[in-house]
């Protein structure tokens, strides 16, 4: 919250100056170290977030970080550094030390592959990704994928499926949230129910993708905000979070079985993974 201090008489500022401090006693934080698993060293700039948040941090030259803890926040803590494996730690406290050793990963980075046309030119296969990962609402056409050479996408005739893999977490500006993006990629696969290739008509049956993502506003003021919480609601990620939270009727989600409402807990069910 915003406070005019220049307006504020310097008793006043007496007063409120203890208060300050002792309210930062109450402030929480999660520490740790991120080495690598087999030598041991530290690994500077890794990356530490919550999933599907704003609130993140790096690791310093010792390998060390300290992030910020809320009990408000649900996601992930995500711990990333490319050519490693990704670390997710779903259960969390302020009261450990964590010591995170990252595993390198088998992708190489660095090796080039010339394959043979397997069936889908390249110019569909991004058209695909982008309208099947971005989506095609004003949100997603308004969002640009800044480091598209990254990508390997590979299209198997046989199983009728593409497959899009990232030696790089995906980099993707939104222009109308104002948001610099970064998504850690899993996997991401579009199974097609209808292919004529003659015709390059290729049409979707269903998609599967996983990841994480981590949001660095690119602007800050009120109008964004009022963007960013209208797209919120009603969202995905608002219905996942509510649903995990066991508060779908109190941000107003209601579950509809054949036309009638229903109470969730009779049709969902949440495990802990």
């Amino acid at each position: 919250i915003y406070m005019p201090f220049e307006k504020i008489m310097k008793l006043k500022i007496f007063i409120l100056i203890p208060c300050f401090i002792s309210s930062l006693c109450f402030l929480q934080s999660i520490k740790g170290v991120v080495l690598d698993a087999i030598t041991l060293e530290p690994i500077e700039s890794a990356s530490i977030y919550y999933d599907n948040t704003t609130v993140g941090t790096a690791s310093n030259f010792k390998g060390e970080f300290e992030i910020e803890f809320e009990s408000s926040i649900t996601s992930s803590l995500i711990i990333s550094f490319i050519g490693y494996e990704t670390t997710i730690i779903p259960d969390y406290t302020s009261k450990k030390f964590y010591k995170i050793l990252l595993n390198k990963s088998d992708n190489k980075l660095d090796e080039v592959v010339i394959y043979a046309f397997d069936g889908m030119p390249k110019k569909t296969k991004l058209k695909h990704f982008r309208k099947h990962f971005l989506g095609d609402t004003k949100n997603g056409k308004s969002c640009t994928i800044l480091n598209e050479e990254d990508l390997n996408l590979r299209y198997n005739k046989r199983t009728r499926q593409l497959v899009v893999t990232s030696k790089a977490p995906i980099l993707v500006r939104n222009d109308n949230l104002q948001y610099d993006i970064k998504f850690d990629l899993k996997n991401f696969t579009i199974d097609y129910g209808y292919v004529n290739s003659k015709k390059k008509l290729f049409i979707a049956n269903s998609v599967l993708y996983k990841g994480t993502t981590f949001f660095e506003s690119i602007v800050d003021d009120e109008s964004i905000h009022k963007t960013r919480e209208k797209t919120y609601k009603g969202s995905v990620i608002h219905f996942m979070r509510a649903l995990a939270s066991n508060q779908l009727k109190k941000e107003e989600f209601k579950i509809v079985c054949l036309g009638y409402i229903v109470d969730p807990d009779n049709y969902i069910r949440i495990t802990k993974i």
